[in-house]
C-alpha cells in the first residue's frame, strides 16, 4: 500500500460522502412506466410491474413494493420521516434522487430492502447510475438514525441491494445506518425489544450498491448509535464508505468521549458480527473506536468465538490514536480477544500501519487467517487485499486433485484424476502406481478383460501381480506374465466368466513384489485400494441397463443368467429373471432352429442313439454325443464338424462327443454340421445352440423350458446389440 497520511485516507472517505449529499432531485414525469428493471441481491436483473408510485406526500409505507418515478415532474423530497411498516422494497429509478430530510425509520420487527436499476453504477443500458436514496436527520432530531431506529431504539432489517444510498446523522448521537442513540449503556441494555419472527432482524446487509454512511456522536456510520451494539452487517459486494463519529475527528489531546467504530458499536457498544465476501470497503473512526468492531469502552467477559469474517474483497479498517484498527475499542482489556475474533479468507496480503500510514508490516497469508486481536492493538490501520489468485497449485492423493490458489490457498475445486495412456493425471500429474480399466466381452466366451497400465516401478517389478477372487476361489496372475499392449501401453488380463457364475463379483488387487497393496485407480480416477475393485457380468448388465440404450441386451443377459442359475443351481440368489419377458417366447419362435437329420436309418449300426446339450458350466459349447454298442465300435467310425475331420472327445468307454466350443453370443443360432460314418453307412446332423433351446422348451419342464427361451432372447437380443454397437464400457 503507498505512503498516505490518515488525514488525507479520511478526507478522501468524508468527500465521497459529502459529494452524494449534493446531487440534486431530478425533474420527472408523470406516467407511471408499466415494468421497473432492477439488480437483485444476486447483481440478477428482475422485472416488478405491481408496485406504488412514491408520493412526497405519503410517508407511510406499509408491505409492498415502491418506485421513484424518473418522470415525475415534482420533487422527490420528503419533510416528514418515512415510517417503514412490514416489509416494504423501494426501487431507485433511472436517474431519481430521493430526498428522505428526516431520514427514514425502520424499527425492529420490519424490514427495507433497497434496489437500483443497474449493476454497474455507469451502466447506460440501466438508465443512469441505478438512482440515489440521500437520507439524513433535522438538526432537532439528534436521536434518530439517517436509516433505522428512533431515539432509543434498535433498527429493523435493512438490505441495500443495488443503487447509491448516502446516509448521514450529522450531529446527532444515531448511527448512520442502524440503531438511534441511548441515554446510557445501561438504557441501551434495558432495551428488551425483539425481533419477532425474522430470523435475519436488525442486520443491515450491503450487496451491489454504493453506500456512503456517516454517523454522529459517538455514534457508528453503519451499525450501533451512542452505547448501543452492531446486530450484524454483511458486505456481500459493492462499495462502503464508512465514518464513525464523522462529526468530530480525534486528536491526542480529546479526553476520550469520542469513541464509535466506523461499522460496528456506539460507544460502549459491541459488534455482534462483521461478514464480508466481496467489495470494496474503507471504515474510518474519527474517534477512538474501532474502524471495524467495538467503540470506546466496550465491555466483554470474554471474546473467543468469530466476530469478523473477511472471505472477499479489500477492507481498509482505520482507527485512531491508541486504538486497534479492528475490534477493540479504546479502554478495553485486549487480552479478552485472544485467539479466533478476526478470520481472512482468501487475502493476498494484510498489511499493518501506523498512524500516518507507514507500513509496518506486510505478509502475505494462506486460506484462513486468525488475527490475535491483542497482539496488534497499536496498528491503527489494517488493510486486507483480495488475492488476484494469479498462481495456482495442486493438492493431491491417490484418487483425486484439489486445485488451489498458490498465495491464498483458496481452493477452486475437487475432481478426480484423469488419465490417458499412462498412470500419470493429465491435469495435476500426480503419478499413481496402477491405472486400471475392464471390459466384459460377448464376443467369444463371456470375458471380463482387465487392462492396467503401470508406473514405471511397478513395471519393471518382476513379481508384480493382480490378485482375483471369486465363487470362493483365489489365484493370481504376474504382470510379466500378461499380454502387453503396445499401442495402449497396457497390460491385459482375461478372466473367462461361466454362464452359472454370471452373477458373482471379482475382486481384483495389486500387489508389488514385496506383496504389499498398491493404489488401484481407475481412469475416472476412484480409488479401489481399500477395498479392492469388484465387479461382475450381472453389474455390467445393470450398467447398460440404466443408460437407457440396451436395455433389451441387459434384460437378456439378466434372465440368462438367472435362468442358469436357477436349473444348475436351484436357486436364483439375488438375480431375479424378468418372468414377463420370458413368457413372450413360444416354440414356433425357435422352431427355424430344430435340429435336423438325413434320418436314423442311415445312422451306424453300432451307434445307439445321439444326444444334443449345451454346457454352460464352463462356456457356450454345443454337444452332441454318441452312444456306442460296444467301447471297440469306436475304431470303425469317423468324425468330421463343418467338412473338416475331428477327433471325438472321449466321455466314457461308450460315449463320445463332438464339441463346437466357445460360441460367441451373437452365433448361437449359427448350424454346425456333425457327421459320422462306418463303411457302410452316413449319419449327418445339423444343429445350432438354439436347437438345444428348442428341445428345452418342447421338454415339458418349466425351469427348462425357461432356460431355452432365456437362451434364445440372449441370443437375439447380442445379434441386435452386436449390429450397431461396441460392447466396451470403462470404469
Amino acid at each position: 500500500m503507498k505512503k498516505k497520511s490518515i488525514k488525507r485516507v479520511l478526507s478522501m472517505v468524508v468527500g465521497t460522502a459529502m459529494l452524494l449529499s449534493l446531487i440534486p432531485a431530478t425533474v420527472l414525469a408523470d406516467d407511471p412506466l408499466p415494468s421497473v428493471r432492477y439488480v437483485d441481491s444476486n447483481g440478477q436483473y428482475q422485472t416488478c410491474s405491481s408496485y406504488s408510485v412514491v408520493d412526497a406526500t405519503d410517508n407511510e409505507w406499509e408491505t409492498g413494493w415502491y418506485v421513484v418515478e424518473s418522470n415525475d415532474t415534482k420533487k422527490v423530497g420528503f419533510q416528514d420521516r418515512i415510517e417503514i411498516n412490514g416489509d416494504v422494497k423501494l426501487i431507485l429509478n433511472d436517474t431519481t434522487v430521493l430526498h428522505a430530510l428526516r431520514g427514514i425509520h425502520v424499527s425492529p420487527g420490519n424490514r427495507l430492502t433497497i434496489y437500483g436499476r443497474s449493476i454497474d453504477l455507469q451502466d447506460p443500458t440501466g438508465g443512469g447510475p441505478g438512482g440515489t436514496l440521500v437520507a439524513s436527520t433535522a438538526p432537532n432530531e439528534y436521536d434518530y438514525a439517517a436509516i433505522g431506529g428512533n431515539a432509543r431504539e434498535k433498527n429493523g432489517t435493512i438490505t441495500i441491494c443495488s443503487g447509491r444510498v448516502s446516509a448521514e446523522s450529522g450531529d446527532t448521537g444515531a448511527a448512520g445506518i442502524g440503531t438511534g442513540n441511548y441515554t446510557d449503556r445501561q438504557d441501551y441494555l434495558a432495551d428488551t425489544t425483539g425481533y419477532g419472527n425474522d430470523p435475519m432482524g436488525g442486520t443491515i446487509t450491503i450487496c451491489k450498491a454504493y453506500v456512503a454512511a456517516r454517523g454522529g456522536y459517538n455514534a457508528a456510520a453503519i451499525g450501533g448509535g451512542d452505547y448501543a451494539d452492531a446486530q450484524g452487517v454483511m458486505v456481500k459486494g459493492g462499495t462502503v464508505r464508512a465514518i464513525g463519529n464523522a462529526n468530530k475527528q480525534q486528536t491526542k489531546a480529546d479526553d476520550g468521549l469520542i469513541g464509535a467504530a466506523a461499522i460496528g458499536g456506539g460507544r460502549e457498544g459491541c459488534l455482534t458480527m462483521f461478514g464480508m465476501n466481496g467489495g470494496d470497503v474503507i471504515a474510518a473512526s474519527c474517534g477512538i473506536g474501532s474502524g471495524v468492531g467495538d467503540g470506546y469502552g466496550a465491555s466483554r467477559t470474554s471474546f473467543r468465538n468469530r466476530a469478523i469474517g473477511v472471505s472477499g474483497g479489500s477492507l481498509l479498517s482505520i482507527s485512531s490514536w491508541g486504538t486497534a484498527a479492528m475490534m477493540g475499542g479504546k479502554g478495553q482489556d485486549m487480552s479478552k480477544f485472544h485467539n479466533s475474533v478476526v478470520e481472512v479468507y482468501d487475502a493476498g496480503k494484510i498489511s499493518y500501519l501506523d498512524v500516518d500510514g507507514w507500513v509496518e508490516k506486510s505478509e502475505t497469508v494462506e486460506r484462513v487467517v486468525t488475527l490475535d486481536i491483542s497482539e496488534y492493538k497499536n496498528h491503527n490501520l489494517i488493510y486486507i487485499e483480495p488475492c488476484d489468485h494469479a498462481e495456482h497449485t495442486f493438492v493431491c492423493d491417490a484418487s483425486s486433485h484439489t486445485e488451489k490458489c498458490a498465495t491464498c490457498r483458496t481452493s477452486f475445486g475437487t475432481e478426480k484424476h484423469h488419465f490417458l495412456d499412462n498412470s500419470v493425471c493429465e491435469v495435476c500429474g500426480y503419478e499413481v502406481p496402477v491405472v486400471f480399466g475392464v471390459q466384459p466381452y460377448l464376443t467369444g466366451r463371456i470375458t471380463l478383460s482387465y487392462f492396467f497400465v503401470l508406473s514405471d516401478t511397478m513395471k519393471n517389478d518382476p513379481n508384480a501381480y493382480v490378485s482375483f477372487t471369486s465363487s470362493g476361489k483365489s489365484w493370481k496372475t504376474k504382470f510379466k506374465d500378461a499380454e502387453y499392449l503396445t499401442d495402449d501401453h497396457a497390460f491385459r488380463i482375461d478372466v473367462p466368466v461361466d454362464a452359472m457364475n454370471l452373477a458373482d463379483s471379482i475382486v481384483i488387487n495389486v500387489f508389488n513384489g514385496n506383496n504389499e497393496k498398491q493404489a488401484l485407480v481407475s481412469r475416472s480416477g476412484q480409488n479401489y485400494a481399500d477395498t479392492g475393485f469388484s465387479y461382475s457380468i450381472k453389474e455390467y448388465a445393470e450398467h447398460i441397463n440404466a443408460n437407457g440404450t440396451y436395455g433389451d441386451l441387459a434384460t437378456a443377459i439378466y434372465n440368462y443368467g438367472a435362468m442358469v442359475c436357477k436349473y444348475f443351481k436351484k436357486s436364483y440368489g439375488a438375480w431375479e429373471p424378468y418372468m414377463s419377458e420370458l413368457a413372450q417366447v413360444t416354440e414356433e419362435d425357435l422352431a427355424p432352429y430344430a435340429l435336423s437329420t438325413n434320418g436314423k436309418s442311415n445312422r451306424p449300426d453300432c451307434i445307439t442313439r445321439t444326444t444334443i446339450c449345451v454346457s454352460f458350466d464352463s462356456d457356450n459349447t454345443l454337444r452332441i454325443t454318441y452312444y456306442l454298442n460296444n467301447a471297440s465300435d469306436i475304431e470303425n467310425l469317423t468324425f468330421t464338424l463343418d467338412g473338416q475331420p475331428f477327433t471325438p472327445k472321449k466321455l466314457s468307454d461308450k460315449a463320445y462327443a463332438i464339441d463346437v466350443e466357445n460360441i460367441a453370443a451373437p452365433d448361437l443360432d449359427v448350424p454346425h454340421t456333425f457327421v459320422v460314418s462306418d463303411s457302410v453307412k452316413t449319419y449327418t446332423i445339423e444343429a445350432s445352440a438354439m436347437s438345444y433351446a428348442l428341445t428345452s422348451i418342447k421338454s415339458g419342464n418349466d425351469k427348462r423350458a425357461n432356460l431355452g427361451k432365456a437362451f434364445y432372447l440372449y441370443n437375439q437380443a447380442a445379434n441386435a446389440f452386436f449390429a450397431t454397437q461396441s460392447n466396451e464400457t470403462e470404469y
